[in-house]
Formats: structure tokens, C-alpha cells, sequence
């Protein structure tokens, strides 16, 4: 981290908070349970855009089990910085869904509101398995009623970006994550 400097996007500045080779090491061990948790069975990805991106396409390849994929999409910031109560869909889950074990696969779960949102309506529909793993998870943020099960880091309740996460649509390009300077 030595080499790492802070960086400003629009007004606020960022300073570096957990290498690209750390996350890459953290997404080969989730990999790894995900791998032994699901064994051989089938099961439907769903990939919660956009900030989620990045982090799939580091774990997809390190997955061994078969896997159907479908990516969703919520509506959740009303703000550039902070969540509205209500998350709506922008693309929303397939219907019928297949009736495979879901594996939902997010960038970061702050609240729970997406989340739970997601879950709820996956359950509504008939699904009996409904997975979530994680990059990031921030537990002094977290007031949902579903955790994720698989989590990559747990970190403090303070605004991250980079490694597909943004500020204002900025910062999804940098390989590393940096956290929003005290």
C-alpha cells in the first residue's frame, strides 16, 4: 500500500484501503467455499449490477460447479452517496425462474434493504434457496433481516469505491479499493 496515494474524485477524497492482490487472494478463498458449498448441483447465478461486475468476473472463472446466469439490476441511491428505503428493479429476475438454488453476487451489502428486497421476492416467486456472497460487508450498517452468507471483507460503515464500486459513476476503473478520507 506504500505505493498507493489518495485520490480525489469529483469533491471528495479517497485513500487506499485493501489492494487488488488482496481482493484477488479473498475471491479465490470465497471461490473456494462457494466450490464446496454447492458441490455439483446446478445453480442459478444472478449478479446484482453494476458495482457487482468486477467482482464476478474475478470469481466466475474460479467456479467449478455448473451455473446458469442471469443479472439483475436494482434502483437503490438517490443520492450520490446515499440509499433511498425503496430498491426497484431496473432489470429484473427471469420469469418463470428455473427452481435452481439462486446465488445472489453483490458488489456490497450496507443496509440489507437491497438484499432483502431481492430475497423477498425471489422466496414470493417459489424459490426454496436464495444465497447471497458478497465482496464487502458492513455490519454496523446492516439493519436487514437476510445476511449475506458468503462475505469477502467486512468493513466499517464508511464509503468505499473502486474495484467496480463508484462515486457519482466515477472510480469503478481503479483496481484497488479506497476509503472516503476522515
Amino acid at each position: 500500500m506504500d505505493s498507493l496515494h489518495p485520490i480525489a474524485l469529483r469533491d471528495k477524497t479517497f485513500v487506499p484501503y485493501i489492494t487488488q492482490p488482496q481482493i484477488e487472494t479473498r475471491v479465490q478463498q470465497l471461490a473456494a467455499a462457494l466450490n464446496d458449498y454447492y458441490g455439483t448441483q446446478t445453480v442459478l447465478l444472478m449478479p446484482i449490477l453494476t458495482g457487482a461486475l468486477r467482482f464476478v468476473a474475478g470469481l466466475l472463472p474460479l467456479l467449478e460447479f455448473p451455473y446458469e446466469l442471469h443479472c439483475i439490476q436494482i434502483s437503490t441511491y438517490a443520492t450520490e452517496m446515499s440509499a433511498q428505503k425503496a430498491p426497484a428493479y431496473t432489470l429484473a429476475p427471469p420469469c418463470p425462474l428455473p427452481g435452481l438454488p439462486v446465488l445472489l453476487l453483490e458488489d456490497i451489502v450496507d443496509t440489507g434493504h437491497t438484499l432483502d428486497f431481492v430475497i423477498q421476492d425471489l422466496l414470493q416467486a417459489g424459490e426454496t434457496e436464495v444465497q447471497c456472497a458478497s465482496l464487502l460487508f458492513k455490519p454496523a450498517a446492516y439493519k436487514g433481516a437476510h445476511r449475506p452468507r458468503f462475505v469477502g471483507f467486512e468493513i466499517p460503515n464508511a464509503f468505499v469505491v473502486g474495484y467496480g464500486l463508484d462515486y457519482a459513476q466515477q472510480g469503478r476503473h481503479l483496481p484497488h479499493l479506497y476509503q472516503l478520507a476522515p
